[in-house]
C-alpha cells in the first residue's frame, strides 16, 4: 500500500510541475528567478531598435550593438534569434535587465541620464554592446 501512496505523490507532483512549466523551461516570459527591470510601461516610438539574432561566431549578437541617443529616448531590442534564448542586461546590474527571452520578446528601455551604459547577455560573454546617452 505504501508503493500506491509513493506512486501517486510522484504522479501528483509530476502534473504539478508540468502545469507551472517546470523548471526553468522559458517560452517567451522572463526565466525564474529573475525579474524584468527598466522595460517602459508606457507606449513609445524607440529611436533605435536592436536586434537580437543569430551569429556562427558569438552565438548571437545585438545588431547594433554600439548605440547612442538623447536623454528622454528609448531603445528596443527584439528578439530574432530562433535557437538561442538571451539577456539584454546593464553591466551595472541595476540600470536594466531583459532577463532570459526567446524569439518574439521586445525590452523597451527609455534613458533619463546622460552616460555611458555598458551592457551585455548574461549567458553569451561575446554579446557586448554600449549605449552612449547624450544630453
Amino acid at each position: 500500500m505504501n508503493t500506491w501512496k509513493a506512486l501517486i505523490i510522484v504522479a501528483g507532483s509530476a502534473v504539478t510541475l508540468a502545469a507551472c512549466g517546470g523548471g526553468n523551461s522559458n517560452t517567451g516570459g522572463a526565466d525564474t528567478g529573475c525579474t524584468v527591470k527598466g522595460n517602459s510601461t508606457a507606449a513609445v516610438t524607440p529611436a533605435i531598435v536592436s536586434n537580437v539574432v543569430p551569429d556562427p561566431d558569438t552565438v548571437g549578437r545585438f545588431s547594433p550593438n554600439n548605440m547612442t541617443v538623447k536623454v528622454g529616448q528609448s531603445i528596443e531590442w527584439d528578439w530574432q534569434d530562433p535557437n538561442v534564448a538571451h539577456t539584454v542586461t546593464s553591466d551595472d546590474g541595476t540600470s536594466f535587465d531583459s532577463c532570459l527571452q526567446n524569439k518574439g520578446y521586445k525590452f523597451v528601455v527609455t534613458f533619463n541620464q546622460a552616460g555611458k551604459i555598458p551592457y551585455h547577455c548574461t549567458i553569451h560573454p561575446l554579446m557586448v554592446g554600449t549605449i552612449t546617452v547624450t544630453p
